[in-house]
């Protein structure tokens, strides 16, 4: 059985977060950053996570780590979709 999120770590939930956030497509690292400190939507309305820097650092050097974040592979399936869509290389570039 799961922990309740007030009694887990901020870690864990940093973790759990970017896991869910990364099993939907690849992000970049600074995209993923930015999405892992925006408020969470809860039943009350947005709710803000208590991230600290440490963690967030961690968080990210683990992913990297893993294989579940990595920049050239976001930028090569970004071009790819981009270039299945119709955009040419000065649109991509942009």
């Amino acid at each position: 059985m799961t922990e309740p999120s007030s009694r887990r770590s901020g870690y864990a939930r940093l973790l759990d977060r970017a896991i869910r956030i990364l099993a939907m497509r690849d992000h970049s690292e600074q995209e993923l950053r930015r999405k892992l400190v925006a408020p969470v939507m809860s039943k009350n309305g947005p709710e803000a996570l208590d991230v600290t820097p440490d963690e967030l650092e961690q968080v990210v050097a683990w992913c990297i780590e893993n294989r579940y974040l990595d920049d050239n592979r976001f930028v090569g399936q970004f071009i790819a979709s981009r270039s299945r869509k119709g955009y040419g290389p000065a649109r991509i570039r942009q």
